[in-house]
């Protein structure tokens, strides 16, 4: 069926009203279900443009909205998915919707990796991402950077991408968050606000 199917409040952004408004593992459960287009977009625009492409699709389509916003669309006009952002031998990171607020912050650090983004789930271009890897000569060390739990993109890389050197998601981990509080609260908690992914990513490509 042609639909949309939109959500709040994902992964803990209701954590001020408790672990049972937790649900980190929503983009992995819905890219499960055949035929479903699901996306995790980083901020309005996305949205706008999700909607705009797929309003003829016959597959219902899975929308994560979450409370904060990436500022992608203000540091480019326009951008494609997997388009590189920052271009290095070293490695290549792939940044997923709102894992990463400030991109200004990202790229300005002195990160030794190639940064692409994306805000596809189930329709992930695994071929355009071997493409740019062979293309500019890209190491296969890979780091997926996602504001979930597991959204499937490391399984579906790491069984599509021949010869992986290295292949980790820098995620929510699978455990109970037994914690109240802001998104971000959560978020420096968990190690998951935009600076300690930076020191992390930083750490993964030995800077």
């Amino acid at each position: 069926k042609n639909v949309f199917i939109v959500s709040v409040g994902n992964s803990y952004d209701y954590a001020a009203l408790g672990v049972t408004h937790h649900c980190p593992n929503d983009l992995k459960i819905m890219s499960s279900i055949p035929n479903f287009k699901v996306f995790c977009p980083g901020n309005s625009y996305e949205v706008k443009r999700i909607i705009d492409e797929n309003i003829s699709c016959e597959s219902p389509k899975y929308i994560r909205l979450s409370e904060t916003e990436n500022n992608l669309d203000k540091i480019k006009s326009s951008y494609e998915d997997l388009e590189i952002l920052k271009l290095d031998r070293n490695g290549i990171c792939i940044i997923v919707g709102t894992a990463i607020k400030d991109f200004n912050k990202l790229l300005e650090s002195n990160l030794k990796t190639s940064l692409v983004y994306t805000n596809r789930i189930s329709d992930f271009d695994v071929g355009k991402l071997n493409s740019i890897m062979e293309e500019n000569r890209i190491k296969t060390n890979i780091t997926v950077v996602e504001p979930c739990y597991e959204s499937g993109l490391v399984y579906k890389i790491a069984t599509n991408i021949k010869n992986i050197e290295s292949i980790n998601s820098i995620s929510i981990k699978n455990e109970f968050i037994n914690k109240y509080g802001t998104k971000s609260q959560i978020d420096e908690y968990l190690q998951l606000d935009d600076l300690s992914i930076i020191n992390n990513i930083n750490r993964t490509y030995g800077n």
